[in-house]
């Protein structure tokens, strides 16, 4: 396969917008740099939310919500999204 043909597999396996299939994002991450968002949210008594998460990458544990910025995303759109998802809430 060259170069060109996998670049015309990978365009034309997700539409931008849209997650990655799990294959394509892992090697996707592998070879490009990717933006993150965190929220750290912090009450009146200066204590840190955390969310519970057992994923891949880190495993079972205590984690910053927080979740990378999608092509042509706005970061704002990604924090809703993560408020959304890791914690309920808009």
């Amino acid at each position: 396969m060259t170069i060109q043909e996998a670049i015309d597999l990978l365009a034309a396996q997700a539409e931008p917008r849209n997650d990655l299939p799990e294959e394509l994002f892992l090697f996707v991450s592998t070879v490009t740099p990717l933006v993150n968002v965190d929220l750290l949210i912090k009450d009146d008594r200066n204590r840190t939310l955390l969310t519970w998460r057992d994923d891949l990458f880190y495993g079972a544990g205590w984690h910053v919500p927080g979740g990378i910025i999608r092509y042509k995303e706005r970061a704002s759109e990604r924090v809703r999204k993560v408020a959304a998802t890791e914690l309920g809430c808009s």
